[in-house]
């Protein structure tokens, strides 16, 4: 603490900030849908945690997504056009990571119609 010539006291403040780190946790998970053959499809996750986790799309356990598939920043995932084959049926996964942790969720697409 210190005067001056006004005779006001002024303190200096030090200001520590500290950094919380949350896990990922899941607001919306995705769900098992099933769809009828030539539609579309959405799969939507939604996460929260802190810093914000990125969230990455996974089909079958690593397998590359379909070719047309979408995903945004949001955590939603579009099947555009599906067909009835293993190119599309089977295992989404949703992922989300930040520096706290990961966390996964995993839904079902089953394609309603003959395998061709």
């Amino acid at each position: 603490m210190a005067s001056n010539s006004n005779h006001q006291i002024s303190t200096n403040v030090l200001t520590i900030s500290r950094l919380f780190l949350v896990r990922p946790e899941f607001v919306k998970e995705p769900v098992d849908q099933i769809v009828s053959l030539h539609n579309n499809i959405t799969f939507v996750c939604n996460v929260s945690g802190v810093p914000s986790p990125d969230i990455i799309w996974s089909f079958n356990g690593g397998e590359s997504l379909p070719l047309l598939s979408e995903t945004n920043a949001g955590g939603v995932l579009s099947l555009f056009l599906v067909k009835n084959t293993a190119e599309y049926e089977g295992n989404y996964t949703c992922t989300a990571v930040n520096r706290a942790g990961i966390n996964n969720s995993t839904a079902k697409l089953t394609v309603d119609g003959k395998w061709y």
